[in-house]
């Protein structure tokens, strides 16, 4: 979608400040403490024309991050959290968004011939919503067939995604395990639907879609591994993965954290990590974009001067 980010940096009047690649702030963990708080935002609101400013910026790159550039989608997750009552600090946080959007304004996907059998990569990060709430991701792309079943190969040939989801969990759930469950729950609903709408493009599934997690006992509870009284407290509806295993719709199997592909949209990460791990989703000319910024933004500092 060329110039969609350039348009819309234009009709929301962004001055364009500094080189970022982070779509959202990183605070760094206090590595080591016996305790880890989370970060409450005390400033003060912003009044009902910002709070309608935010929104709009929240939905046109919503639509562009669905469409093309994945990488936005933590971030504008994050923001939609605050909406309702954004804040000065949300107006912060936006502004870094921008930066970020104006540093790689021209994000592209680009998908190889493949066997057209569906994958996902699921996961989850415990805690680290608003209001006690996890994240979820889910990462769908078309890559290999799967040669066994029961245990689908970890490493599918790479592909670019057809879908890729953020969501946060609406119930507080009480373990990273659970939370890991949810998600697979989640992201095994859209799998059937994708199945479906790849059917109807005479591109037939054959067996069940392989759901990759990085969480051994959400794998377990998948594959009825696990004792049934251990689960009780969790919400009946994630009991729906394991009839869907049951009936040969799905198949859950663990790979790690390292190698799963929706990790990258469940949590905030370094600016480094930004930088390194963007190519795997989208087709972006890193170091010339990153040129033509630098240039750009020294011409516009010149000219203040």
């Amino acid at each position: 979608m060329p110039g969609y980010v350039a348009k819309c940096l234009r009709h929301f009047n962004h001055l364009w400040r500094k080189m970022q690649d982070s779509p959202h702030p990183w605070n760094e963990p206090a590595y080591g403490a016996h305790k880890q708080y989370a970060d409450r935002d005390i400033s003060p609101f912003l009044n009902a024309e910002m709070k309608t400013l935010i929104q709009q910026i929240i939905g046109s790159f919503l639509f562009y991050g669905r469409a093309v550039d994945p990488t936005m989608l933590t971030a504008l997750n994050a923001f939609a959290e605050y909406q309702a009552q954004p804040t000065e600090q949300t107006k912060k946080n936006i502004d870094h968004f921008l930066d970020y959007c104006a540093t790689h304004p021209d994000a592209s996907i680009r998908y190889h011939k493949s066997d057209m059998q569906l994958w996902c990569d699921s996961d989850a990060a415990y805690l680290v919503a608003k209001n006690a709430r996890s994240r979820i991701a889910g990462h769908f792309y078309l890559s290999d067939k799967v040669t066994d079943p029961k245990k689908p190969q970890a490493n599918p040939t790479p592909n670019g995604p057809l879908h890729t989801e953020v969501a946060v969990i609406k119930n507080v759930v009480s373990s990273s395990t659970e939370a890991e469950i949810a998600g697979t729950f989640h992201n095994g609903k859209i799998c059937s639907d994708l199945c479906t709408r790849l059917d109807e493009a005479n591109h037939p599934q054959i067996g069940p879609t392989p759901v990759k997690t990085d969480n051994e006992n959400s794998e377990r509870f998948a594959n009825k591994n696990v004792k049934r009284r251990l689960t009780k407290h969790m919400d009946m509806r994630y009991h729906w993965v394991q009839d869907r295993t049951d009936q040969g719709e799905i198949t859950v199997y663990w790979a790690p954290g390292a190698e799963n592909l929706a990790d990258y949209f469940t949590k905030h990460h370094h600016p480094i990590y930004h930088r390194r791990i963007r190519k795997v989703y989208v087709q972006d000319p890193v170091e010339a974009t990153r040129l033509n910024c630098q240039t750009a933004l020294t011409l516009i500092m010149n000219s203040r001067k």
